[in-house]
């Protein structure tokens, strides 16, 4: 699952560089003058408000977490299956949005599941489950159909003496 956290990073350094690309382009054609329309010389201030928007919100938290995942420095979060609202390849637990691979697995019914993300743009990069069984009804347990309990010594199939003799071995010959 890290490579899903090294798709969207490059992503979104990809989305940064083509905007700020974008925005010397336009700071360009502002300078020589050649804009068409009169009010495209304000499209720079739009660039930079989205340029900025997008490497606060979306990859400067995944430039930091590549440090984490590198270190191994990952947040674990264990929750019930039924905690668990799905929405897409969101994950919303106790009101946090966890961001999962499109390509892992449905999160079932009736499992414990154990995820470990990284802390700034949480994005789970490890999981795992364990299958929570059903509760089962207590069984009083019964006599044995002749009376009698297997571990009891009354039982004659069970040994009294479970020592075993030691035979003496004479050192000298």
């Amino acid at each position: 699952m890290p490579f899903y956290f090294l798709f969207s990073l490059g992503v979104s350094l990809m989305l940064a560089i083509a905007l700020f690309a974008l925005l010397i382009n336009r700071l360009q054609i502002n300078w020589t003058r050649q804009n068409k329309i009169g009010i495209s010389f304000l499209l720079p201030v739009l660039i930079t408000v989205i340029f900025i928007f997008v490497i606060y919100l979306d990859t400067q938290p995944k430039v930091l977490d590549l440090i984490n995942l590198i270190q191994g420095n990952t947040k674990t979060i264990e929750v019930q299956s039924e905690e668990i609202e799905v929405q897409g390849n969101n994950l919303i637990i106790d009101d946090q949005i966890y961001l999962l691979s499109p390509l892992s697995e449905n999160i079932s019914d009736q499992k414990t599941y154990r995820f470990s993300y990284l802390p700034n743009s949480k994005i789970i990069v490890y999981q795992e489950y364990d299958t929570t069984l059903p509760k089962i009804q207590d069984v009083s347990l019964d006599e044995n159909s002749n009376g009698s309990d297997q571990n009891k010594p009354d039982n004659p199939d069970y040994p009294i003496d479970t020592t075993t003799p030691i035979e003496v071995v004479d050192p000298g010959f």
